[in-house]
């Protein structure tokens, strides 16, 4: 269950872009089963999964006309679109006992390789949970449409997953992800209906 101060931001993330909220659930719901697989705690779950959900949340402060953009972002518009994860982590910071949570969240954009945003953090260097939410949040873009792109295939997410294991992506979070995800394309469940 949400604390009642996240569920107000939840709520006005919601209001701001629905497409933004879907995603932050959906994000969620991954790294929840992810986390059940990589022998989270429930502490450690309950943290990550609230990170998870509110990682967008510094979305709220970047126009529509840029979140919806179909054409290719300026240099301006994608350099706002790259301080949501310090802008949320802002937000989050005001909330009493989230101290945690933002951190996880201002660092969600970090790769393995040291090339992410905003840190320029690598390897172990970045949170766990960041890195879980980094992979999830990633999968979830790839599976879904959005304005500057179609859907991608399972099978094909799991190629760029492969492809970006050690660089992009933590290579312990990309094999159990994959893993998980291959599963899916067996017995295929909300997330792989999706793509």
């Amino acid at each position: 269950m949400l604390d009642g101060q996240a569920e107000v931001l939840l709520t006005a993330l919601r209001v701001k872009s629905l497409t933004t909220y879907e995603h932050c659930l959906r994000v969620a719901e991954m790294v929840g089963d992810l986390a059940e697989r990589m022998n989270f705690g429930e502490d450690q779950t309950r943290q990550l999964t609230t990170a998870a959900l509110l990682h967008d949340i510094g979305k709220m402060t970047i126009p529509s006309s840029i979140l919806t953009k179909a054409d290719e972002l300026d240099p301006g518009e994608f350099y706002r679109i790259q301080g949501h994860a310090r802008m949320g982590h802002a937000l989050l910071n005001r909330l009493h006992g989230f101290d945690e949570i933002a951190h996880i969240v201002r660092h969600h954009h970090e790769r393995w390789d040291g090339e992410g945003y905003p840190a320029g953090l690598a390897g172990v260097e970045i949170p766990l949970a960041s890195r879980v939410i980094h992979l999830a949040d990633a999968v979830d873009t790839m599976l879904h449409p959005r304005s500057y792109k179609a859907a991608y295939p399972m099978e094909w997410v799991l190629g760029e997953l492969n492809r970006c294991r050690g660089g992009q992506f933590d290579p312990h979070v990309v094999d159990v992800a994959a893993a998980w995800l291959e599963r899916q394309l067996v017995a295929p469940r909300k997330l792989a209906q999706a793509a």
